[in-house]
């Protein structure tokens, strides 16, 4: 009892630090809707849940001392935040913004070519394997491995999806079949969180173009979307793994605990591995933070090399039968790097993140905007794990800003109000 009270006071005195440094941001720049509370407020709920329920669902001790390492490397987050504006000032930014129009043949090509790319694939392993579940557990490492055509053509689907879920209005026939055909197949040969992640983006896309509200029965709605897909994988992984057929057998409380898992296992695993000496990782397991980097620059420069995966080696048993790897950001940022390495990681992904905001403001182009949308989505599930060691990252920020310049621009004026609170103050 005394521990929960005691988790419960670090948890709240982590809130109030929070909300003051948004209150700042929101006097700036006019906005709750920032990098900093997309990844803040996710981490908050999930530990004011695991700090009290934890324990009593039969998982290991919540330990304060997640609280704490989030708390620092959320300051330091915010700070790079805060200093944001004063490197926008350094950059030639013009006096009018971009705004560019999704090109309906250029959008309808590029989501069809990932829709055959993806579908080419999935019939490749569906002739081989006979079976839909088997290809779901088999396709997990090309994603994760960033190598491939069939892995840059899932990268181009998800970028697609973010831009369709962004833009589609209910006239648009084309785009929802394509938003269908694109999920099913995301949902098909890639794992829960770049499954989530996409759908992340997209509201968050529609925020930034029409200064979309997200009200409490939005958020509901995106939730229970996101909940209904992900449970579906995992009860059609289950089959696979246990029988290599489509029969799922998980009772309720066993899909229940699932969820359970998957919402606690990151700060749970944390605290489980600080609690443990140093694990033994060798340089290959260190250099997975940067694994989508070096496993570009090898590609580039012709070196011959192995990929780098970028799964956790971190295992830690959060309740009976169950072992998991996942760290949270900050988290597996520490144990992989070390503190010096996590603040300044910390203190760049702040600047970076909050320089790509907003510049999606100010630029308004769709394509631009989109690729930081799914960059910014990448934060929202800060609370579960370090994502940004996926290649989807570095593919879909590319890709976003080779269309920006690809399509041609209509320039309109950027009133003096505008850019004043996005970027001058």
């Amino acid at each position: 009892m005394i521990e929960t009270l005691v988790n419960l006071l670090l948890v709240s005195v982590l809130s109030i630090q929070v909300f003051l440094q948004a209150r700042i941001d929101y006097k700036r720049w006019h906005t709750w809707l920032t990098p900093f509370t997309i990844l803040s407020v996710p981490f908050i709920i999930i530990c004011s849940g695991a700090s009290v329920l934890a324990s009593r669902l039969g998982y290991i001790r919540f330990r304060p001392e997640v609280v704490i390492l989030w708390q620092v490397c959320l300051f330091f987050f915010w700070v790079g935040a805060f200093l944001s504006p004063f490197l926008l000032r350094k950059l030639p930014l013009r006096e009018y913004s971009q705004r560019t129009k999704t090109s309906e043949i250029g959008g309808m090509i590029l989501g069809l070519l990932a829709t055959l790319v993806m579908g080419y694939d999935i019939y490749i392993n569906l002739h081989e394997y006979g079976s839909l579940p088997v290809i779901m557990l088999l396709n997990k490492s090309q994603l994760i491995l960033g190598s491939g055509l069939a892995s840059y053509g899932q990268s181009l689907g998800m970028f697609m999806l973010v831009v369709y879920i962004g833009t589609v209005r209910k006239a648009e026939i084309w785009k929802i079949i394509l938003v269908m055909a694109l999920l099913g197949e995301i949902f098909l040969i890639s794992v829960k969180g770049l499954l989530i992640l996409p759908l992340v983006a997209g509201l968050l896309l529609r925020t930034l173009l029409f200064r979309w509200r997200l009200t409490l029965s939005k958020i509901i709605a995106a939730s229970a979307l996101i909940f209904v897909m992900s449970v579906t994988n995992y009860l059609v992984r289950t089959s696979a793994s246990e029988t290599m057929f489509f029969t799922p057998k998980s009772t309720s409380a066993e899909l229940a605990g699932h969820i359970a898992d998957y919402l606690f296992s990151g700060p749970l695993t944390l605290g489980g591995n600080l609690a443990t000496p140093e694990a033994h990782m060798n340089e290959d397991d260190r250099r997975l933070v940067y694994a989508p980097a070096i496993n570009l620059w090898n590609r580039l420069t012709g070196t011959y090399y192995e990929s780098l995966r970028p799964e956790g080696v971190l295992y830690v048993a959060i309740r009976k039968g169950v072992a998991s790897n996942v760290n949270t950001l900050f988290g597996t940022m520490y144990l992989y790097r070390g503190i010096l390495e996590t603040v300044l990681m910390a203190f760049f992904l702040g600047l970076g993140t909050t320089v790509m905001f907003h510049l999606a403001a100010l630029f308004r182009n769709i394509w631009f905007e989109a690729g930081a949308s799914f960059i910014l989505a990448g934060l929202s599930v800060g609370w579960f794990e370090y994502y940004y060691w996926h290649s989807a990252f570095i593919v879909v920020l590319l890709l976003s800003i080779l269309l920006m310049f690809a399509f041609p621009k209509k320039r309109y004026p950027t009133s003096r109000k505008f850019r004043s609170s996005m970027v001058c103050q």
